[in-house]
C-alpha cells in the first residue's frame, strides 16, 4: 500500500467527526442551538433541533422584513451513517473486477437509497 499512513488518518479524521456529529445528535435532544443567534442580518442560519440539523437562507423583502428559506433538512443519522461510511471505506479492499451479483446488488442499493429519498420528500 502507497498511501497507507494517509488511508489511517483520513479514516481517523472521519471517525471523530462521526463522533462528534453523535454528540450533537444527542445534544440537539434536549436543547435547540442556533448559530449565528445573535447576528443583526444572518444571511445563512444552521439550526440542530430533535435530531436534525436544518440549514435556513434569509432573504430580505424590504428594510425591515427577512423571510427565511429552509434549504436544508437532513436527519443526524444519516449526516452519521455517511461519515462512517467515508470512516471504513480507505480500509476496504477493493476487488479490480466486478461480476453480475455485484452490479445488482449496487443498483439495488441505489434503488433503495432514491425510493427512501422521495419517501422522505412528499412526507
Amino acid at each position: 500500500m502507497r498511501f497507507r499512513k494517509l488511508q489511517i488518518a483520513w479514516s481517523v479524521a472521519c471517525g471523530l467527526a462521526c463522533v462528534l456529529l453523535i454528540v450533537l445528535w444527542v445534544r440537539s435532544a434536549q436543547y435547540d442551538n442556533v448559530y449565528p443567534e445573535h447576528w443583526r442580518n444572518p444571511s445563512i442560519q444552521f439550526r440542530s433541533n430533535k435530531g436534525t440539523l436544518e440549514v435556513t437562507r434569509w432573504v430580505s423583502n424590504s428594510k425591515t422584513t427577512m423571510t427565511p428559506y429552509v434549504i436544508i433538512k437532513v436527519p443526524y443519522l444519516v449526516l452519521t451513517l455517511i461519515t462512517a461510511a467515508v470512516a471504513i471505506t480507505p480500509c476496504v479492499r477493493w476487488s479490480k473486477r466486478f461480476r453480475l451479483r455485484t452490479l445488482l446488488i449496487a443498483t439495488t442499493l441505489v434503488a433503495a437509497v432514491l425510493g427512501l429519498a422521495v419517501y422522505a420528500a412528499r412526507r
